[in-house]
Parts: C-alpha cells; sequence; structure tokens
C-alpha cells in the first residue's frame, strides 16, 4: 500500500513537514499545483506549497541538485542559474558527488577521456601504439604526448577507470 504525501515548509525549526494525502481531497489538488509550479519554476514541493499558501515567492537559490542512485548507474544532475559562476556549480557537484561514491574515485581529466576514446577508436582499426600517438599528436599539438609509453599508462588508465576493456587482446 502505497501513501502519498505532501511536503510543506516548517513553521518553525530546518526540517519540511510532510502530511498524508487523500485521493481527489484539497491536499491532493495542491499537490498537482505544487508539481506544476516545481517544474515551470524549478522549485521543491514544499516551496511551492508555501508560495500557494503565502503569496511569498521562494528564495532563488542558484543551483538545483537531483540526484538519482540506482542498480546500474548513478546520475547527479545540476540545474543552474546562468548568474552563477562556474566555480560554484563546480564545487556544488563535488560536493554532492563526493557524499555519493566519496573522495576516492579518480575521474579522468577530459583530454585523458579523450585521448582514451581516440586510442580506442585508433586500436580497434589495427593501429599500432607508435601510430595511435603519432596522429594523436599531430591532431592535439596542444595535448602532445612525448612517448608511447606515457599515451599507454595515460589510455590504460582512463579505460580502468572506467572499466572498459581493451579493444583487442594484448592491446596494453
Amino acid at each position: 500500500m502505497h501513501i502519498d504525501t505532501l511536503d510543506y515548509p516548517p513553521a518553525q525549526g530546518e526540517w519540511v513537514q510532510c502530511v498524508p494525502v487523500g485521493l481527489g481531497g484539497v491536499l491532493d489538488r495542491l499537490q498537482g499545483l505544487a508539481e506544476e509550479l516545481g517544474k515551470e519554476y524549478g522549485w521543491h514541493e514544499y516551496q511551492a506549497v508555501a508560495f500557494v499558501l503565502t503569496g511569498r515567492v521562494p528564495p532563488v537559490l542558484g543551483i538545483r541538485v537531483t540526484t538519482r542512485e540506482g542498480t546500474f548507474g548513478s546520475s547527479i544532475t545540476l540545474t543552474a542559474d546562468p548568474v552563477v559562476t562556474p566555480k560554484r556549480v563546480r564545487d556544488a557537484y563535488s560536493r554532492i558527488r563526493c557524499d555519493m561514491v566519496g573522495p576516492q574515485v579518480n575521474i579522468p581529466k577530459p583530454k585523458n577521456l579523450e585521448m582514451a576514446v581516440f586510442a580506442y577508436e585508433r586500436r580497434q582499426k589495427g593501429d599500432k601504439w607508435g601510430e595511435v600517438r603519432a596522429a594523436w599528436n599531430q591532431g592535439h599539438p596542444e595535448w602532445e604526448v612525448r612517448t608511447e609509453g606515457v599515451m599507454r599508462t595515460t589510455v590504460g588508465r582512463a579505460w580502468n577507470t572506467l572499466d572498459i576493456a581493451p579493444p583487442r587482446r594484448g592491446a596494453l
């Protein structure tokens, strides 16, 4: 049995309160309206309820975070007002990510991810590591890789972190 509840702001204190909602009743209609307002303005349900009941517009927080944790993967979604600085967005993401997976997960840098995809595609076509490195350096002079060993190590770490098998046997 599932009981639907409506979130509303606390009269005092910090915690959002909730009340059971009967199908078709006044609170059910309030919940529907709060849901519509939440989608339209990016408000949480309790903020939309407060707006309907008081007429006060909720404060703009700048960044809204939603998370989903599942068996086959999790996600973090940030919705940021354009006035929010990139640093604040990065910091918010880092905090939430750390809460979800801990600080030990080491996500490869964008350059290394791009290199890993590039190397995967070239190795899949049968290129040797020296050929992959030469092609990478030609197309990405700003991210030049000095030796084949550095490329193999960088790409191998990215593949391992992302749990991607090398494209063919003995590729590393």
